[in-house]
């Protein structure tokens, strides 16, 4: 059973980043950001028929500084629009601390020289905020996405037929969440795509 292990870390510093000082509106080139990191992939085949992947990715994100009061006044933002501030405890945006994925398939050939596999994959994601500021508003809970796929080839490799569902558990996971609140009294949501179920045939020249 070969298996392949492809670990690594990562670590850097991070200036100037473009950070929200005050709700969702004034920015500013002040933040600075300690970010580190492991990320993990397998990729092993069990015996004559069976392989499998995964991957596992954390991130650690810790501010170090964060814009203040006085940058956001020193930019000439009024000080009734300095609210909202980020402190170095905030989350940062759009940063999910776990992310992982495991993929497993059986494939095998036919009596008549064709070739069937079939996968099964799952994808994690922590939960995460869509904004730097930690507002509740904008916070995405954590999920997992299933997808599976059964493909056909013909013996000589011209035909390939495929049949597969994507979220098949029809998970109403987050995409991304914007915050107008202020602007337009809405909070805009936007969802991964709902179970789906797809037949593809392809034909090679």
């Amino acid at each position: 059973m070969p298996v392949r292990l492809s670990p690594s870390r990562f670590a850097h510093d991070r200036s100037g980043n473009n950070e929200p000082m005050a709700g969702t509106h004034p920015n500013g080139n002040d933040g600075e950001a300690k970010i580190q990191g492991v990320e993990i992939e397998v990729n092993s085949t069990i015996g004559a028929h069976w392989f499998l992947d995964a991957s596992y990715g954390y991130t650690d994100f810790q501010y170090v500084r964060v814009p203040t009061l006085a940058d956001c006044l020193a930019k000439g933002f009024p000080q009734s629009s300095c609210t909202g501030l980020i402190v170095l405890d905030s989350n940062p945006g759009r940063t999910p601390e776990n992310k992982a994925s495991v993929n497993a398939g059986y494939m095998t050939n036919l009596s008549n020289g064709s070739e069937i596999t079939i996968r099964y994959g799952i994808s994690y994601q922590d939960d995460i905020f869509f904004g730097a500021n930690d507002d509740p508003l904008l916070l995405g809970p954590a999920y997992s996405l299933h997808n599976a796929r059964i493909t056909w080839v013909s013996p000589d490799q011209s035909w390939e037929a495929s049949f597969f569902g994507t979220n098949i558990t029809d998970e109403r996971a987050i995409q991304n969440k914007l915050n107008f609140l202020t602007l337009f009294g809405t909070v805009q949501t936007t969802y991964v795509r709902p179970e789906e179920w797809a037949l593809t045939v392809k034909k090679r020249f």
